[in-house]
């Protein structure tokens, strides 16, 4: 529902989009929001290895390639272990409009 009201403001734009899988994958439906900005980025974040390793191999017959996997142990007394991915996208081309200013919050 995000991705929806953001397209309009990133158009052109090709950010990097980061995305938390959670345990389970990605639905169709958010990964066609996504492919929909043109990212040149795809962060895949996700504490299921499996459930990762299918994302990336989806994303990856999307024609993004995965650039680097990371894992970090974020409770130090649990065994719960997060995995990130950084998938670049086949087409490097630059964008065509600036990133949105960033507002400051106070």
């Amino acid at each position: 529902e995000a991705l929806e009201t953001a397209s309009a403001r990133l158009a052109g734009r090709r950010a990097l989009v980061w995305v938390d899988c959670g345990r389970k994958e990605l639905g169709q439906r958010v990964v066609d929001a996504i492919t929909t900005l043109d990212p040149r980025r795809v962060a895949l974040q996700s504490s299921n290895p499996h459930a990762l390793a299918r994302e990336i191999v989806r994303w990856s017959g999307l024609g993004y390639s995965l650039a680097t996997l990371r894992r970090y142990g974020i409770d130090p007394h649990t065994p719960i272990v997060e995995a990130v991915a950084i998938l670049h996208a086949a087409n490097q081309d630059p964008p065509t409009m600036r990133a949105p200013r960033r507002r400051a919050v106070r």
